[in-house]
């Protein structure tokens, strides 16, 4: 019900395009964050369910080994801007198809460039 309630509210004091469906923007950014939000939540109790699960079975033994080798350092470092890169990508990506309106040629070109 809230879900529904949030795309009826309308500010009349905002003058916004409405979508194809024609509903205003504002009212599906407001379903969008709502959604958001609900979903975050089942992800975090999810992943915190998971880890009780788990930790029980877990060998932490494991854990400390890697912690007192001399070489994780090593591994970390060559692994980092590894890392770093995918999480750019991941960031940037959406937000280039977007701009693009989805065009896989042109993403294919920005993605080369």
């Amino acid at each position: 019900d809230d879900a529904l309630m949030l795309l009826a509210e309308d500010d009349p004091t905002t003058v916004e395009a409405t979508t194809t469906v024609g509903l205003p923007k504002q009212s599906i950014n407001r379903l969008a964050t709502y959604s958001n939000t609900i979903l975050t939540t089942i992800f975090l109790g999810s992943a915190v369910l998971l880890f009780q699960a788990g930790k029980s079975s877990a060998d932490w033994s494991r854990c400390l080994a890697v912690a007192t080798n001399a070489s994780w350092t090593s591994t970390l470092l060559k692994a980092t801007p590894i890392m770093l890169q995918l999480l750019v990508y991941g960031e940037i990506l959406p937000n280039v198809c977007c701009m693009l309106d989805y065009r896989l040629d042109h993403i294919r070109v920005a993605l080369f460039l």
